[in-house]
C-alpha cells in the first residue's frame, strides 16, 4: 500500500502505461509533481543545513 505513493512507483507505472499504449494515469502525474514542489522546497533549507554544519 505504502509503494503506490513512492515516486520510484509512479514513473515505473507511467513507463509500462506508455508501452502498454495506455494513456497517462494523471494521479501519478499529481503525485510526482507534489514530489518535485516537496523537494524543491526542503532543498534550499538542507543546503543551508548543510553549511552550517
Amino acid at each position: 500500500m505504502f509503494a503506490l505513493w513512492m515516486p520510484s512507483y509512479r514513473y515505473g507505472k507511467g513507463a509500462w502505461n506508455i508501452i502498454a499504449g495506455l494513456s497517462l494515469d494523471w494521479g501519478g502525474i499529481v503525485i510526482l509533481t507534489a514530489y518535485v514542489i516537496i523537494f524543491m522546497i526542503l532543498s534550499p533549507y538542507m543546503i543551508k543545513r548543510k553549511e552550517a554544519v
